[in-house]
């Protein structure tokens, strides 16, 4: 049957459906709770201004509720959904007590997909500080007869129920890697065919420290002749190695790189810039590249300066232990740490010989290989899935 349209403040919506406004539809209030609440393994979830939910002893609602930040980092960001018993911070939004006119779940998915741009459009600002109640009430939500709200809900939930056992999967296989980490890097598992104590070489004795460039992200731009790594790249979007077969990055021109160190296949690049302390020193190895490419902003580039390293061992020297602390040891800075190079070429590095890092290296590429794989399927099935948010949120496609 074909879907009939009318025109609304929120543009074209199917014939049948409602406009009305969330304070119309629910009840908004914030809660009366501080982050020092929070009690390891507590009993209740207790939801503050982050994606993190935390836990409590004690339980100020129960039911079915929508919760997200009133200010902090997370306004606008994240967005929770529960049916139970809850407690949550002073500055988080409660949105609770549904009419009979609306599903919960399905207004917690159009809530989290279309706030944050209300947010903007209202704040007038590139930077949102704070959510006023307004923001909120005020709201219009667009409204499917009831059953098509509740098929809408369950069709999203199960995309969301997949995208969680890939999560959970993609948590498991790194904790496996983790842990093949901690035992291969430090010696306490020597690989059968292995013995023997391993050498030590510091930072600065294995590398030459080669120029970088400090374009910020806005100056980089897609197709440019040189490409460019930012360091917020290494932080979010590669893990020990950037390939140059699958990946490509923004660049910038021939003439603004000509100054510049080219990097070539092994180059080891650190990030020397982190807003926490878990990120500092984190370092990829370069491969696959045939192109032109440079290290950016925030970055240190480093050079083997003898066969002291098998290819893709460099990529893990970072998450050596001992190697680790010392990095975290040198950081400096409140908010953001920093990682200075006079301070990181004295850091000594544990060294077994060139095979046994061949070996080790192989072992702990293919868990990254694996790893690469679940993280590029769990990125296909966040787009399929907003895909399809956007088709039923706004009757495109009708579950009727």
């Amino acid at each position: 049957m074909k879907t009939e349209y009318k025109k609304t403040k929120l543009g074209l919506i199917p014939e049948d459906w409602e406009v009305a406004k969330l304070g119309d539809v629910a009840k908004v209030k914030t809660g009366n709770r501080d982050t020092k609440d929070k009690v390891e393994n507590g009993q209740y979830p207790f939801f503050v201004r982050s994606d993190n939910v935390e836990r409590i002893n004690e339980y100020s609602y129960d039911g079915e509720a929508i919760l997200t930040s009133g200010d902090g980092v997370g306004v606008g960001k994240n967005y929770h959904y529960i049916n139970g018993r809850f407690n949550y911070h002073q500055r988080v939004y409660n949105i609770h007590e549904f009419r009979d006119n609306v599903v919960g779940k399905y207004l917690y998915y159009y809530f989290s997909k279309a706030f944050l741009k209300r947010v903007f459009r209202l704040s007038a600002k590139n930077s949102v500080d704070s959510v006023r109640l307004e923001m909120i009430v005020d709201m219009l939500i667009p409204l499917p007869p009831l059953p098509e709200q509740a098929r809408i809900a369950d069709c999203l939930s199960q995309w969301d129920r997949g995208i969680a056992l890939l999560e959970r999967l993609i948590a498991q296989k790194e904790e496996q890697k983790k842990g093949l980490m901690q035992q291969l890097l430090t010696g306490r598992q020597r690989l059968p065919g292995f013995a023997g104590e391993w050498e030590r070489v510091k930072y600065g004795k294995a590398f030459d420290f080669l120029s970088t460039a400090s374009f910020s992200r806005a100056k980089l731009f897609e197709g440019n002749d040189i490409q460019c790594l930012h360091y917020g790249d290494i932080h979010t979007k590669f893990h020990n190695y950037i390939d140059f077969e699958e990946f490509s990055i923004h660049g910038c021109t021939a003439e603004e790189g000509a100054k510049y160190s080219l990097l070539k296949n092994g180059d080891l690049i650190m990030a020397d810039a982190s807003e926490d302390l878990a990120g500092v020193g984190k370092s990829i190895e370069v491969k696959g590249l045939e192109g032109k490419a440079i290290s950016g902003l925030h970055t240190i580039l480093m050079r083997s300066k003898s066969n002291l390293f098998a290819d893709g061992f460099k990529a893990y020297i970072h998450e050596i232990p001992t190697v680790r602390k010392s990095l975290q040891r040198i950081a400096t800075g409140a908010k953001v740490y920093g990682v200075a190079k006079k301070n990181l070429k004295n850091i000594s590095i544990p060294l077994p010989p060139l095979p046994e890092q061949k070996a080790i290296a192989q072992l702990l590429n293919t868990a990254d290989r694996e790893l690469s794989l679940l993280r590029a399927k769990l990125g296909q099935y966040r787009l399929q899935k907003r895909g399809i948010m956007q088709q039923l949120l706004t009757g495109r496609k009708r579950l009727v």
